[in-house]
């Protein structure tokens, strides 16, 4: 799991694994990268936390999913990586034009910054 402290003060990663573990996922078989504040540093500090892991599950909003499969390859070389988009929450119409404008800049970002 990875993510950073919300604006709340709750932090995401915990958040997720306690989510996890209700769920039956045993707690022994998560990682925790607490300190991210983006999806770039979700996969590059996740890097020395999954270095014996041979698969790895990414479960994020659809509109990141994409993004974070072409860091994960550039960054999880030689890894399995399986992609899953978290359901939809539903978005207005308004919310969702910004959530399609922040993900334009944000692949413009990463291909400038990390090719």
């Amino acid at each position: 799991m990875s993510g950073g402290t919300d604006g709340d003060g709750s932090n995401e990663a915990q958040t997720m694994r306690d989510m996890a573990v209700e769920m039956g996922v045993p707690s022994e078989k998560i990682r925790l990268e607490e300190h991210s504040e983006s999806t770039y540093e979700n996969i590059v500090l996740s890097v020395p936390k999954l270095r014996d892991a041979n698969e790895i599950i990414i479960v994020s909003d659809a509109f990141h999913l994409a993004r974070a499969s072409w860091l994960a390859k550039r960054y999880w070389q030689g890894k399995t990586v399986e992609l899953y988009a978290s359901g939809a929450c539903g978005d207005s119409t308004l919310n969702y034009l910004r959530k399609l404008s922040r993900e334009v800049l944000a692949w413009v970002k990463a291909v400038a910054l990390y090719s």
